[in-house]
């Protein structure tokens, strides 16, 4: 569903390469790979694919931050979840057309997916 267009091709669409997130930051990888729909074989987007040093990086960002998360409060970390939550509701229909996009699913089952997952997000004795 997002196309950039294609340099080497005029008048076509390609597929657009998202990168990795790593501390916030996108980080493109000189190796990616194409993601495809199970129920077309139609190519999707393509993804990033993460080398050694791409993983050490995110390990090392990973660990930097840990300190400041358990430092956080209850309370805050709750209302990261929360708002984590209200964005996928907000974005159900967008994420309910990747999910069948990439793994084939019926859309209902899609649906149950995402509605399940704000819901346990969302499920008071899992915040305290």
């Amino acid at each position: 569903f997002n196309t950039s267009p294609n340099s080497q091709t005029t008048g076509t669409m390609a597929p657009i390469t998202y990168p990795l997130l790593i501390n916030n930051n996108t980080h493109s990888t000189s190796a990616t790979f194409p993601v495809s729909s199970p129920a077309t074989g139609e190519v999707i987007h393509n993804f990033s694919s993460a080398s050694k040093s791409d993983i050490d990086l995110a390990l090392k960002a990973a660990q930097e931050s840990f300190p400041a998360w358990k430092r956080l409060l209850p309370p805050k970390k709750r209302d990261i979840f929360l708002r984590a939550a209200d964005l996928m509701s907000e974005r159900t229909e967008d994420m309910k057309k990747a999910m069948v996009q990439e793994t084939g699913a019926a859309e209902a089952w899609a649906e149950f997916n995402l509605s399940e997952c704000i819901l346990f997000i969302r499920i008071p004795q899992f915040h305290s």
